[in-house]
């Protein structure tokens, strides 16, 4: 694919296209992972205080500490919240949801290997002043797929990512294998459920270890199939990932998901692959626990989870381009603020926001700029005065240890950070999901909620599966061009 790709090792990026691709199940226990004692099956990042051999145990010392004003996420009083989760229903260890065009469903990942649907409706009650809307959600009995059979859940393996492709006829996953690898690979469509026997590999990956996966998939405003993988696991990135760009580990790819074996003309790397793999759109990550794309200009924002001093937050401009090509966030010469080498790489992206790694914010989940109309409240500032709030423009983010949700709010090269008062408190955050605008956040203890407010203008409730589900379209047409013909190479912008 994309040119002579010997020197990738065990790294095969390949397409197989019309047979059936069974994926083998043997566990691999090399002497390289990190111990079973230590694999409690946290994610996203393991959270340990000691450190024996390779293990990742988050504990070295940095060689160099920034004089960088830092943050650290503070619990908060929920007394009197305005923003508010609302507990919708409970899933098992849900891990990432995706929309598809023409359903109105939503479709979430669980973690075992199983993706479920829940489907939606919106209804809109009386006229004028009076009017209302409800939303129905009745999560469907019968799973959309299981592959459980080819994910391993050991550590901080699962079925981590789910997309679908823009017409709606393809469903990508994003999984870990029990004989250690990361596959992403498509599946086709049939009605609501997934064929299981279509199955198309996209990308197979051996893993040095069980941790720092990645494992978010996103189709970006380009069309094109963008794809997390973490550096490979084990502390300090000992096999130099982040650093390398002749190993897919440490990156964030971009492949055409119409036409895999096909390298986007306009990758960094596609004209001359001695300076790194052509399937590379950015580099120096060390697990970007999802990233996601502003939906309203294209801007570009990783969550990358740290090692043991500073968890952050990457932003990078559109300006017009597919965000992102050629970066380098600077792991493992840098986390965060903090030199860990003898310097830093030369014009890398230095993160946007970070804030110290404590007992109560160990592990960045990245979100999404909050792009719904929900979302509005008037707060009492004092004497009177009501002040008019919406959260539109706002990056939403959470943390695996932090019980509530923080924003960053951008004015020029100004970031302002607040922790949101929920009214509940989040255990163990996974995921934060953006459907038509609109976020929802999942716990790996199975609950999923919405982000709404005290005095919502919209109902949300939740039927079982015997209820009927009342009809109303409210999915939106998306018209994505092939990547291909919306990303020509000549307009893009190498940063960095």
């Amino acid at each position: 694919m994309g040119g002579n790709k010997e020197n990738t090792g065990n790294i095969r990026l390949i397409a197989i296209l019309g047979t059936a691709i069974l994926l083998a199940a043997a566990c691999g226990s090399g002497s390289d992972e990190v111990s079973a004692e230590n694999s409690r099956g946290l994610l996203p990042e393991e959270v340990t205080t000691t450190q024996t051999g390779d293990e990742d145990s988050d504990t070295t010392e940095e060689s160099d500490t920034s004089d960088a004003a830092q943050t650290s996420l503070q619990e908060v009083d929920t007394e009197g919240a305005e923003l508010v989760l609302q507990e919708l229903f409970s899933l098992t260890e849900p891990t990432a949801l995706a929309t598809r065009t023409g359903d109105d469903s939503i479709w979430f990942t669980e973690r075992a290997g199983t993706v479920v649907q829940v489907e939606r409706s919106i209804i809109n009650s009386g006229e004028g002043r009076s009017s209302s809307q409800t939303e129905f959600l009745k999560p469907v009995t019968r799973k959309a797929l299981d592959i459980s059979s080819q994910v391993s859940t050991e550590f901080e393996d699962g079925l981590l990512g789910i997309e679908f492709s823009s017409d709606g006829n393809t469903l990508f996953l994003s999984y870990n294998t029990p004989d250690q690898r990361s596959v992403v690979s498509a599946f086709d469509m049939v009605g609501n459920v997934a064929d299981p026997n279509s199955e198309t590999i996209i990308l197979d990956l051996d893993q040095p270890f069980r941790n720092h996966n990645g494992g978010q998939i996103v189709i970006g405003p380009d069309g094109f199939l963008y794809i997390g993988l973490g550096d490979g696991g084990g502390s300090d990135d000992p096999s130099g990932h982040g650093q390398n760009t002749q190993t897919l580990l440490g990156s964030i790819l971009r492949v055409d998901p119409e036409t895999p074996d096909v390298i986007p003309a306009s990758n960094p790397f596609v004209a001359d692959e001695s300076l790194g793999q052509p399937e590379i759109w950015l580099y120096g990550v060390r697990n970007p626990w999802r990233f996601s794309f502003d939906p309203a200009n294209g801007d570009l924002w990783i969550g990358d989870v740290g090692q043991n001093t500073q968890e952050e937050i990457t932003f990078i401009p559109s300006n017009g381009n597919p965000a992102g090509r050629g970066a380098n966030l600077g792991w493992a010469d840098v986390e965060g603020t903090n030199v860990r080498a003898d310097s830093a790489p030369a014009g890398h992206v230095s993160p946007i926001f970070t804030y110290n790694n404590t007992a109560n914010s160990c592990s960045v989940v990245g979100g999404h700029v909050y792009r719904g109309d929900l979302l509005e409240w008037r707060v009492d500032v004092g004497d009177g005065q009501l002040e008019d709030r919406s959260l539109v423009g706002s990056y939403v983010f959470g943390d695996f240890c932090n019980s509530q949700l923080s924003i960053l709010s951008r004015d020029g090269d100004s970031v302002a950070s607040e922790q949101l008062d929920l009214g509940i408190s989040l255990s163990n955050l996974i995921s934060i999901g953006q459907v038509d605008g609109e976020l929802f956040t999942l716990e790996q203890g199975g609950r999923v909620s919405a982000l709404t407010t005290s005095s919502p203008s919209r109902d949300i409730v939740v039927l079982e599966p015997n209820q009927p589900l009342p009809r109303a379209s409210v999915s939106s047409e998306i018209e994505v061009l092939p990547g291909g013909q919306t990303d020509p190479a000549e307009s893009a912008t190498t940063i960095g």
